[in-house]
């Protein structure tokens, strides 16, 4: 029997022989939320104690339940399933066991959803799954005495309004925050939704004598990512607890829900999402070498075009990575199945695109 792999079970969801976790689209349906803030480093008191009942709030008012602990014996598979989605509300360290560990990578691999919040990316450094799937991990922030202030006021250009968690919020978001640099740029990797604009603080943080060195524009403080099977979205907003009365900062964590829990388009779909996919099934005899090459050499260019900011031609491209992917690969049920998945993520890219093209053709 054929070998069930992660991209073959992501072509069957597509090919409608078996279901996700939560249905797109599911809005209308109450869904159960898991807010998890245990901490073995420092503790984002504030964070944790409004960040909480803001969430509970949110669950009263949009039809979702939501459960809050900080006990990590709850990652076990049999209450994890009872989720949708785990938010890491500002945790820090090392805060579950390998046991824990294991629970938690089924239920991710198995749909699940993954809302990291704050200090959840200055969580599990030595737990490299759990680095993949926060995106990257917190470096340092501002806080240099006579260099940089711990809190200021920045202006935040976010990537797109195309998704729940970015619908209301404006092309030029100005707000404070303790403002994190990251480890690693996730630009490339993940969607990024949101980039705070170094132009506009200062961003030499506290890990340096003097102050770190910045990250650089772009500098992404948003972002979601497909991984592993499930639903994975970073926010670095949320450290201090009056940010958790901001009526966009609570639109913007609301909308991260619902994608994460599978109850609005998770429309997160990456470059390198699909060239990883393409390799795959290369690797796994499922795309002849023409056919690899011919798509892999349409989707870099796209990717290429993208990060130019030429939304247009991307989306040019992509389109003719439709139209090879349908001419070209053809077969089994199988092969129609990995034919309409390449489409899917072909066509979620193209939204992506004209989501940043309408952004600017708004202005």
């Amino acid at each position: 029997m054929r070998k069930f792999t992660k991209w073959a079970m992501a072509a069957a969801v597509v090919a409608g022989s078996m279901a996700p976790i939560a249905p797109a689209g599911a809005a209308a349906e109450s869904f159960d939320v898991l807010v998890f803030s245990k901490t073995a480093a420092f503790r984002h008191t504030e964070c944790i104690n409004s960040g909480t009942p803001a969430i509970k709030a949110l669950g009263a008012a949009n039809n979702f339940t939501v459960d809050s602990t900080e006990d990590a014996a709850v990652f076990t598979d049999a209450n994890l399933a009872k989720y949708e989605t785990v938010v890491f509300l500002c945790t820090t360290g090392n805060v579950l066991n390998d046991t824990q560990q294991g629970a938690f990578e089924r239920y991710i691999q198995g749909g699940g959803g993954y809302l990291g919040v704050h200090s959840a990316s200055d969580t599990e450094y030595d737990w490299a799954w759990y680095g993949g799937l926060v995106g990257a991990y917190f470096r340092d922030h501002p806080g240099v005495p006579g260099v940089s202030p711990q809190f200021q006021v920045a202006s935040v250009d976010v990537l797109g309004h195309g998704t729940p968690a970015t619908a209301e919020l404006p092309d030029r978001w100005t707000r404070e925050e303790e403002w994190y640099n990251f480890r690693t740029n996730p630009t490339g990797k993940v969607r990024v939704l949101a980039n705070v604009d170094e132009n506009t603080y200062n961003p030499r943080g506290y890990s340096v004598p003097g102050g770190s060195a910045p990250m650089g524009n772009p500098h992404p403080i948003s972002w979601c990512q497909n991984y592993d099977g499930g639903r994975s979205f970073y926010t670095a907003v949320g450290h201090k607890g009056v940010y958790f009365s901001e009526p966009l900062v609570l639109s913007h964590i609301l909308g991260a829900i619902e994608m994460t829990a599978g109850a609005e388009e998770f429309n997160c779909t990456s470059y390198s999402e699909v060239t990883n996919l393409l390799g795959d099934l290369k690797d796994e005899g499922r795309l002849s070498a023409s056919a690899y090459a011919s798509l892999s050499d349409r989707l870099q260019r796209a990717s290429v075009k993208s990060a130019a900011g030429h939304e247009v031609p991307a989306t040019g491209l992509l389109e003719q990575f439709i139209a090879k992917a349908r001419n070209q690969v053809k077969g089994d049920a199988d092969d129609l199945a990995v034919r309409e998945l390449l489409v899917q993520k072909a066509t979620q890219l193209i939204a992506w695109e004209q989501d940043l093209d309408d952004q600017e053709n708004a202005k």
